[in-house]
């Protein structure tokens, strides 16, 4: 990292108001458009590249400086910008499942529905299904990425679906 870099950091830990939008002004622009290279939609990647802008901020003092702060920033927002898409993805294909008799149904209902419906899993259960069924991966590659044990993930996967049933069942939703 340069001496600039380091003059940055120092700024931004004494919260001098200068140095931040400096970084705003350097960076919103560029991780905006990385941003919505992943989700094609601009309001979205705004608010992603500020909420991780906020967060960076916020937990400055924290940052080990390993990497420039590009590259940092960058890598947070390309790992919201993927976390919103592949929530989309799921609302997309929990909805696929979901029995639509018209084609005018509030679609804002249903969203709400599937929200309710998630919130409800605890998370242990929740994002090993997540990854089965909504990313297609593989019960081996999700032991090594949640590094859990090949039949935990096999019983939480199970579990969660059979819970999710029940959750649909009890809120009025035929599946």
């Amino acid at each position: 990292m340069g001496d600039n870099e380091i003059e940055i950091l120092e700024g931004l830990k004494r919260s001098d108001k200068t140095v931040f939008d400096g970084i705003v002004l350097k960076y919103n622009d560029k991780l905006i458009n990385l941003s919505y290279k992943i989700t094609y939609d601009k309001e979205i990647s705004m608010e992603i590249v500020q909420d991780c802008l906020f967060e960076f901020f916020v937990s400055i003092k924290k940052f080990n400086a390993k990497s420039k702060i590009y590259t940092y920033l960058y890598r947070i927002v390309l790992n919201k910008s993927i976390d919103f898409v592949r929530r989309q993805k799921v609302k997309e294909r929990v909805y696929k499942k979901l029995i639509i008799e018209e084609t005018n149904n509030n679609f804002q209902e249903i969203d709400i529905v599937v929200n309710e419906a998630l919130k409800q899993l605890h998370d242990k259960y929740r994002l090993p299904l997540l990854l089965v069924e909504y990313d297609k991966m593989k019960y081996e590659d999700v032991s090594e990425i949640l590094k859990i044990p090949l039949n935990t993930v096999r019983t939480r996967v199970f579990y969660a679906r059979e819970k999710l049933l029940s959750i649909f069942k009890k809120m009025g939703v035929d599946i």
